[in-house]
């Protein structure tokens, strides 16, 4: 089987935007269910259920990674692909199963020893049975992903987000018990599977003629695959030696809470673009076009949610999770500034698109050289001054992420014809943008006496929502228009909601 024909350019930019509709309009769909998700589950579980939960995810991700090999992204970057990709693909997800799995369970029982908490033993058999399912996707699917055809990848999320939620909220209510959480994963991972082989019909063969090729590309991603799981999901894993569960349980909430926005938007943009940017690789100025466009329309349309959620935490928390989640407020506006970070550059779609994957786990390895040993430090501040060790470990991150902001910057500049100084001319209008937003909220905000009143909480918090996103929207489009209306974010935005208005018909092609 080989793929079709690239469209021309004009055509592949009507189906990029037309893609980032679709995947707009999923995306916030997908928002709502997780946020509704997590406001239903921090009110039927308790806070150590979470901290149990956070454990055992970060052990399952540790397993799960000795076994990583990112074949999937291989496939879109594989010219002429045969059957024999897409069987020897399987047939690695087969093998990664049985390994995950069978490792997994080996080690619930010692894993539950070492943590002192034998609810672990059965929550781990259950993260065994989600990694075999997980990884028993049908191979063919990444086509629509390889050519931009991103309706059946919509579906797909959709479905997985749908029946997780479903499940998970009704074991919840149903028993108050734990098991939802993992249970809930597990149905999701069901659904998504065998929609997968609805959309992209696969008769599974075992075969590894193309393992190969599929390996060597897949490699550098694997490795940095690796050292991001030991940067960035093994933070329970070390804080739980510290905090009780409990304490831990506030610290996953929060990082619940604000990896919507990295859950939602940025890993989908990510693998919306990589395979866009796979099409004009060679082609160094549309490159530079193409992703200007993109990380604009990302920096602009993301940055307001980081900043608000920073600035509302607490009224956010009160409303929507409960009192008994008010711990988990400083951790949340310090997440809130990482994911901002984390919005000033788009390193993976460009280092795929362009085959050095190698650059991507010289990232993840620089990253965690970085964070860990300032996360530590603060860590350390923490159990010597009796301050929160939560606290300590996250503001050390969160310098940590301020950091490789910059340092993925200048990595991309080396990789693409996209500089330093573009990055930080996308981001002017957004930035300057966010501080009005900022001092809006925080000067009307200080009027606010205190209230024990959740109405009146609730009111003065859409007050400030709606004056925030008023000063936001109006400093932007101000600003573009004192620069005479240059094509960038603010005219692609335009495109998409036009787009999206059409496919709803409220606006004609």
């Amino acid at each position: 089987m080989t793929s079709e024909s690239l469209p021309e350019s004009s055509g592949q930019r009507s189906r990029l935007v037309t893609g980032a509709a679709w995947m707009g309009g999923a995306r916030v769909i997908n928002a709502v269910i997780s946020f509704t998700s997590i406001i239903l589950l921090a009110r039927l579980l308790a806070p150590d259920d979470f901290g149990l939960f956070a454990i055992a995810t970060a052990v399952s991700l540790l397993i799960t990674m000795v076994s990583e090999l990112s074949v999937s992204q291989a496939l879109i970057h594989v010219e002429d692909l045969e059957d024999g990709h897409f069987d020897s693909a399987f047939t690695i997800g087969l093998i990664r199963a049985a390994i995950m799995g069978a490792s997994t369970a080996a080690l619930a029982i010692p894993i539950a020893h070492f943590y002192e908490d034998p609810r672990l033993i059965e929550v781990l058999y259950i993260f065994a049975a989600i990694s075999v399912v997980g990884s028993l996707i049908s191979p063919r699917f990444i086509l629509f992903q390889r050519n931009l055809d991103f309706r059946a990848m919509v579906a797909l999320d959709l479905a997985d987000k749908f029946v997780g939620f479903v499940v998970t909220v009704a074991i919840a209510w149903a028993t108050g018990s734990y098991f939802a959480l993992p249970i809930g994963i597990l149905a999701a991972q069901l659904a998504r599977v065998t929609i997968s082989y609805i959309f992209a019909p696969y008769r599974p063969r075992i075969s590894l003629s193309h393992w190969r090729e599929l390996v060597n590309f897949s490699i550098w991603m694997t490795l940095g695959t690796w050292v991001q799981t030991v940067n960035w999901r093994t933070d329970p894993m070390v804080l739980g030696l510290f905090v009780p569960s409990a304490a831990l349980g506030q610290f996953s909430m929060a990082e619940r809470t604000s990896g919507i926005i990295s859950r939602e938007v940025l890993h989908p943009v990510s693998h919306m673009l990589f395979p866009a940017f796979s099409r004009i690789r060679s082609e160094q100025e549309r490159l530079r076009k193409a992703y200007m466009a993109a990380q604009g329309v990302l920096t602009t349309s993301i940055l307001p949610l980081a900043v608000g959620l920073a600035l509302l935490s607490d009224p956010i928390v009160r409303l929507l999770l409960s009192e008994k989640w008010l711990p988990a407020v400083p951790y949340l506006q310090i997440l809130a500034f990482c994911v901002a970070c984390r919005l000033t550059q788009s390193l993976n779609p460009i280092a795929m698109a362009t085959g050095d994957t190698r650059a991507l786990f010289s990232r993840d390895f620089r990253a965690m050289l970085i964070r860990l040993p300032l996360m530590a430090l603060g860590i350390i501040w923490g159990l010597r001054t009796g301050n929160d060790v939560i606290l300590g470990a996250l503001l050390g991150r969160a310098v940590a992420a301020a950091i490789n902001a910059v340092l993925n910057m200048i990595l991309i500049a080396k990789l693409s014809p996209v500089n330093v100084l573009d990055h930080f001319r996308l981001a002017a209008r957004p930035v300057i943008a966010a501080c009005v937003m900022s001092a809006v909220v925080l000067i009307v905000g200080s009027t606010f006496s205190p209230s024990v009143y959740l109405f009146e909480t609730a009111v003065e918090t859409a007050i400030l929502v709606a004056l925030g996103a008023i000063a936001y929207c109006g400093t932007v489009a101000g600003l573009w228009l004192l620069a005479g209306r240059p094509e960038g974010a603010e005219t692609h935005m335009l495109e998409i909601i036009q787009s999206g208005l059409v496919k709803l018909g409220i606006r004609k092609a």
